[in-house]
């Protein structure tokens, strides 16, 4: 099963009209989220860690449609009309509600990590677009 891992930094600041997508980026704290290719073609979040590596009083759902780190994911994967999915490992370094941008952070790392995995990767910029589905932009 091939995978990848992508680190999305948090931001100090939301920028404008960028929801949580624009900000100025710390280099220490964030989300990480590793991908993984599956057979079955669908969207899976397997675990949702904090920073130390504990699941229990995490309030994020697992459901990937109710999930910012796989709504955008999904997207994706019908667009491309994969024949494969992804099965998730999130580890939230960024607080709960703490305006530092945890929602784009989880929405971005998933759709890095994923890309990196696909025969032909999108272009940066054309990630977008389904990150802001993750992050409350339409």
């Amino acid at each position: 099963m091939r995978s990848a891992t992508a680190f999305a930094p948090a931001t100090v600041a939301n920028v404008a009209v960028g929801f949580d997508i624009l900000g100025f980026a710390l280099e220490s704290v964030g989300d990480e989220v590793t991908v993984s290719m599956t057979n079955a073609k669908s969207v899976r979040i397997e675990e949702i860690v904090n920073e130390t590596g504990t699941s229990g009083a995490l309030d994020i759902p697992l459901d990937p449609e109710r999930n910012t780190a796989t709504v955008g994911l999904m997207k994706l994967c019908d667009e491309l009309r994969l024949n494969f999915g992804f099965e998730l490992k999130i580890r939230k370094g960024i607080a709960l509600g703490s305006g530092m941008g945890g929602s784009a952070a989880s929405a971005v790392g998933a759709l890095v990590a994923a890309n990196s995995l696909l025969e032909c990767p999108l272009p940066t910029e054309a990630l977008l677009d389904y990150a802001l589905l993750g992050a409350g932009g339409k």
